[in-house]
């Protein structure tokens, strides 16, 4: 183990940290584009629940988001939740330009 042994092992050990660091600055990217993302998509869907009154706003996000069943929400008839509901998806859909 002379001194050029310790010279090839810190050059590899610079170059393995050099390639870690490229990998973490890669992923940090993607988290970052990911999270841009996710919060246009939050955006999305909040501008869409604007558009319903407030009255019916917790009763669609509780149907689509968990299938909650009409019966069990505030007394509308099933053309009301079925208006509300749909004009949140198309909302939505408009807002995240799937439509």
């Amino acid at each position: 183990c002379g001194t050029g042994g310790i010279a090839r092992q810190s050059r590899a050990l610079a170059e393995s940290l050099n390639e870690m660091s490229d990998q973490l600055q890669s992923a940090l990217s993607q988290l970052r584009q990911a999270n841009a993302q996710l919060q246009d998509d939050i955006r999305a869907i909040e501008r869409a629940l604007d558009k319903i009154p407030r009255e019916y706003r917790q009763g669609v996000l509780d149907n689509v988001l968990c299938g909650v069943k009409r019966e069990h929400l505030m007394n509308a008839g099933e053309a009301t939740w079925q208006r509300w509901r749909g004009r949140f998806l198309w909302h939505v859909a408009k807002n995240m330009r799937w439509i």
